[in-house]
């Protein structure tokens, strides 16, 4: 009886962590998407790089989510009380940040919001930008 109300715990709790959501700080609202994890052919799937295209071999990442968009200026300003960016405007994205910058970022938006928050790993991102993993030059879906 133990073990089959722990298995549907567990279940639960897969479905709970498996639904996209959306986090509002200071007004401003991001979504964010599940992406279920899977393995796909990484590197250059087209064929069309130069000379230092990465050759194709098999990647997995497991279940995350991602960001809908990019962080926007109106994000950013909400959670760090400024804007570096060059080109102004709220829904343009934050640009002119570093890397210590970003980390700077995600550390204060965990802190707003409780969750644990971090940059996608390459993987990740090349997953999700072929629309998990197939063949495709540039995200449709």
């Amino acid at each position: 009886m133990r073990k089959r109300r722990e298995a549907g715990e567990k279940i639960a709790r897969e479905r709970k962590e498996a639904q996209p959501f959306t986090e509002t700080i200071k007004g401003v609202s991001f979504a964010m998407r599940f992406i279920p994890g899977g393995t796909y052919g990484m590197g250059d799937v087209m064929g069309d790089s130069q000379s230092n295209g990465e050759t194709v071999h098999p990647a997995t990442v497991a279940n995350f989510h991602l960001a809908e968009t990019v962080v926007t200026q109106a994000l950013y300003e909400a959670v760090m009380n400024g804007n570096p960016s060059y080109l102004k405007g709220k829904d343009l994205p934050a640009e002119q940040v570093s890397w210590e910058g970003a980390q700077a970022f995600i550390n204060e938006l965990n802190s707003l919001t409780g969750r644990v928050y971090r940059l996608p790993t390459e993987s990740e991102w090349e997953y999700a930008a072929r629309e998990g993993g197939k063949g495709v030059r540039f995200g449709n879906g």
